[in-house]
């Protein structure tokens, strides 16, 4: 992972090491605001250095309805599993232990957007292709409008591919239900 801080900006937590030990020479008391002020320096300063862990890139994209407006007035998560390109229609992603990628998540705001995370939010996506499903709760007021096979691994249609290294951006459209 490449750091975000610059050259000079790098030799902040030494420095703050540095004066925390001087501190702490000092005598008793003022050890123990060395050690403190040696600790949130460092701490505040290694914060600086977040970015996205490396092999994952950014992954965001909207649910749509199918008049292409975005699904709002719904609750849920948009679950991302690996699969096998070649057999998109496997259960082999539920239990994607030798594929390529990792099942990632991300919650549907309430815009109807979401973005992936994998372990923990800001953390992106694998590069790898997925079948793509729904946990949605409906909290509009008429009839669910979420199909249900889109709620279902298997029966779900979407297969989508993540890039490596560009921001992937999905548009994923529900279907109108059949008569």
């Amino acid at each position: 992972m490449t750091s975000t801080l610059s050259t000079g900006a790098s030799r902040l937590p030494r420095l703050a090491l540095w004066v925390g030990c001087c501190f702490a020479r000092v005598g008793c008391c003022f050890a123990r605001v060395g050690c403190c002020f040696a600790l949130v320096c460092c701490l505040a300063l290694t914060g600086c250095q977040k970015g996205m862990p490396e092999g994952r890139v950014v992954a965001k994209g909207v649910i749509q309805l199918p008049d292409g407006k975005p699904l709002t007035g719904t609750a849920g998560m948009v679950t991302f599993c690996p699969i096998d390109p070649d057999h998109p229609q496997s259960d082999a992603g539920l239990h994607a232990g030798n594929l390529p990628g990792k099942r990632c998540v991300g919650w549907i705001k309430p815009d109807g957007t979401f973005e992936l995370a994998t372990n923990s939010q800001g953390d992106g996506a694998e590069a790898a292709h997925y079948k793509v499903f729904l946990n949605v709760d409906n909290i509009a007021p008429g009839p669910p409008r979420v199909p249900l096979r889109y709620t279902e691994y298997l029966p779900s249609p979407w297969v989508v591919k993540i890039e490596p290294s560009v921001e992937n951006f999905f548009e994923l459209a529900l279907e109108a239900p059949k008569r």
